[in-house]
């Protein structure tokens, strides 16, 4: 079946690549040439050329193919999908921020540079570039004399200025949000892949409640297409901070935050701009209440 394919290509495209090449075709025949022989796409190309243009036609033929590949003939080995990669430098702050997020890297503990790429299996680099990330996210502290020391956790007073600042900045970003169907879509995936979090004491689980409530708050920023009031919230870390808390107690207000995130949705799809303001206001108040015992057991 391809030998056919390959020489309907050829004859479609003998004359054009003649003309393109320069090479004239040979029109004339011996008497007494067999004229299924004559006639052979093949031959009718001088000796000289023949080579030349095979090779042509057979590139184009490669790629035809591929573009029309016939779904009769399946291909002999499976497409090969390339595994997730993270660089380096997302490797090593991962397992720093686990560590701190867990508390088996308590406040105030030092963390090398040299030891840390030890224990990582990697150069120096990434991690230095893990750490100045962590300290923009105010999770460590830069010192010329100490290096890298891990802040301690938010003070009580803190954590009420956070939850302020959060609102103010969700609130702002409501009054002004564009409320369109894909927002609205995007929100219901957030919430269905919300739905199969557990929340539990283990740190892959309130981690992955603690990134999905992260990414259901920043949909409704996001709306209000202001940069400003999303860089501004961005740059509170505010689950960075709150998530620390977690550590050996889990997401301890889990079925409570579901049950107001489902009614700030209902408001959402409703359209009800005033009714949406003051579920989210109650939300972040009510989180705001029940974590708050957080903070002084840590």
């Amino acid at each position: 079946m391809r030998q056919r394919f390959y020489h309907r290509v050829l004859e479609r495209w003998r004359e054009p690549l003649c003309r393109f090449t320069g090479y004239e075709s040979e029109q004339q025949a011996a008497p007494g040439n067999d004229p299924a022989v004559l006639h052979h796409p093949l031959n009718h190309f001088s000796p000289s050329c023949e080579s030349n243009l095979r090779e042509i036609m057979h590139h184009v033929s490669c790629m035809i193919v591929a573009l029309t590949f016939d779904p009769a003939e399946p291909p002999k080995e499976p497409s090969l999908i390339a595994p997730p990669w993270s660089s380096l430098g997302n490797i090593a702050y991962e397992a720093i921020i686990e560590g701190i997020l867990t508390g088996s890297l308590p406040a105030g503990t030092q963390i090398s540079i040299d030891g840390s790429a030890r224990q990582l299996k990697m150069s120096n680099t990434p991690v230095r570039e893990a750490l100045s990330r962590l300290a923009a996210e105010r999770l460590v502290l830069f010192s010329a004399n100490k290096g890298y020391t891990v802040t301690p956790r938010i003070t009580a007073e803190e954590y009420h200025q956070l939850f302020g600042a959060r609102r103010t900045l969700e609130l702002a970003s409501i009054k002004s949000a564009i409320i369109e169907p894909s927002a609205i879509g995007k929100i219901a995936s957030i919430l269905h892949q919300l739905s199969t979090t557990e929340g539990g004491a283990e740190y892959e689980q309130y981690r992955a409640f603690n990134q999905g409530d992260r990414e259901f708050h920043l949909a409704f920023v996001c709306m209000s297409r202001n940069r400003f009031l999303r860089h501004a919230w961005e740059q509170l870390h505010f689950h960075l901070h709150v998530g620390r808390l977690y550590a050996g107690a889990g997401v301890i207000d889990l079925q409570e935050a579901r049950t107001e995130h489902q009614s700030i949705f209902e408001a959402l799809k409703e359209g009800n701009r005033k009714e949406l303001l003051k579920r989210i206001s109650d939300h972040i108040s009510n989180a705001e209440s029940r974590l708050g015992r957080l903070v002084s057991r840590a």
